[in-house]
Formats: C-alpha cells, structure tokens, sequence
C-alpha cells in the first residue's frame, strides 16, 4: 500500500538566561545557591512592598563603582537563573495510508522554571516555509482566518494535506485563550482547540511576566497533520524542524 512512513518533528530548544555564579553545596537532587551564617531574619510583605531582612551578617551588598562585589545572603539572592527540559523528537501517529488520508498527531512538553521577577517568554517558529515536508512533496501549513491568531477548531479541507499545532499550559499567550467559541478572546484554555500554522517568524505560545520558582510552569505543544486522499501526497518520510527559543526576561 502506498504510504506515509513517519512524520518527525524536531524541536530545538535556545536557552537565553542570566549566567549563575558558583555554588556551596550540592547533592544528586538539589543545589545550594548560597549560604549566610547569621541568627535570625524574616520576610515581610504588603500590598506594594516586599522586605527581606537578616541579622548577624556582615558585609552585605555591593561595593564601590569600579568593582561589582556582591556580597552576603541578601546580594547574593539577586542571582537570576532558567532551568528548561528537553523533550526528545516527536513522531506522529498512527502512520497514514496516502490512499484513504487521515489524520496523525503528537506533542512535546517543556517544563520552565524561573526565579527571574521579570518572569520568561517562549517562541516558536519553522526552519522552513512549509513546515512539514519530504525531499519531493510537502505538507500546507494549517490556513487560519486571522494572522497569528488561531482558529477555534481544526479544519483541512477537502483536497489539501495541511499541517499545524495548539499550545496547552497555565502560562498561554492570549492569543492562545478562547471564550468556548473564539481564540485570542476570554481567559479559557479549552482542550484540543485554538489551532495555528507554523511560521518561519517567531511567534510567542507562553508567557509569564513573574517569576514560577520553584514549581514551574510545563507548556505543551500539539502537533496535528492531516491528509485528503484526494491530495495525492507522494508518499515517504516527511520532517518538520521547530525552533523553540525559552528566554528569561
């Protein structure tokens, strides 16, 4: 039968943070940042202010403008870091007969975790125009109705084998959330709705504007592709590769 082997999609992960000096102690499972030897201290909040207080350490802060010396608990807590998973390749499934068409899907998880205050931004964007595709034929990226912002439900038409993908997470950009009926409109993040094309641009699927430590915030993409059996896909082995940039902000 004539068809389609495998569908691979390929996600490179960019990580952009803020460097991370050395630390004091560390075990297989957790790592000591910094330490201060000291005999009390508390944190103390309101609805505008945050104070964090230590007694009994010395030599707290910076020092002098031709040398950047950040020192004790307190300076040292300043520290920003991003800590991101790396999902492996993803293959979509079940395989399709280009003779009857179908329908394969897949999804990568990425987990990020951030005591940036200003929080973190993920993109993604296709290395190629279209995304999915074989060294002979390929794949339309998904038509939408609205530049960047998602239709509410998949939809390939007769004739077309399209390719595209939704985003699931606590941290969606809005472009992503929906009313039950619309995207880019209410604060719902409805299962398995809000579908896109890829783009050779970068285009932001999650966004947190504080920090998530120490729980983090897992974003998952959803990849889906189609084909009519009156398309008359060439069959083989077709391959998308997704940049997927996680930045700290």
């Amino acid at each position: 039968m004539n068809k389609i082997k495998q569908f691979l999609f390929v996600g490179l992960a960019l990580i952009v943070a803020l460097p991370v000096g050395a630390y004091v102690a560390s075990s297989d499972n957790y790592r000591i940042q910094s330490d201060s030897i000291n005999f009390g201290g508390q944190l103390s909040t309101s609805a505008n202010y945050k104070l964090e207080d230590t007694l009994g350490e010395i030599s707290t802060g910076t020092s002098s403008d031709a040398i950047n010396l950040q020192a004790g608990y307190q300076a040292m807590a300043e520290d920003v870091y991003l800590s991101v998973s790396s999902p492996a390749d993803v293959t979509l499934s079940p395989t399709i007969d280009t003779t009857i068409g179908g329908i394969a899907d897949g999804q990568a998880l990425w987990t990020i975790i951030t005591n940036d205050p200003a929080g973190y931004s993920m993109t993604v964007a296709a290395n190629t125009s279209p995304a999915l595709h074989s060294s002979v034929d390929s794949f339309s990226d998904l038509n939408v109705a609205g530049t960047g912002t998602p239709d509410f439900s998949w939809f390939s038409p007769a004739g077309y084998a399209n390719f595209g993908y939704t985003v699931e997470g606590p941290d969606l950009d809005s472009s992503f959330l929906d009313n039950g009926v619309i995207c880019g409109v209410g604060a719902l993040d409805t299962l398995n709705k809000c579908w896109l094309d890829f783009s050779t641009s970068a285009k932001t699927v999650s966004l947190k504007n504080s920090s998530n430590h120490p729980t983090g915030s897992d974003t998952t993409i959803k990849l889906r592709a189609q084909i009519d059996p009156s398309r008359n896909l060439i069959a083989g082995t077709y391959q998308a590769v997704i940049n997927v940039v996680i930045t700290a902000l």
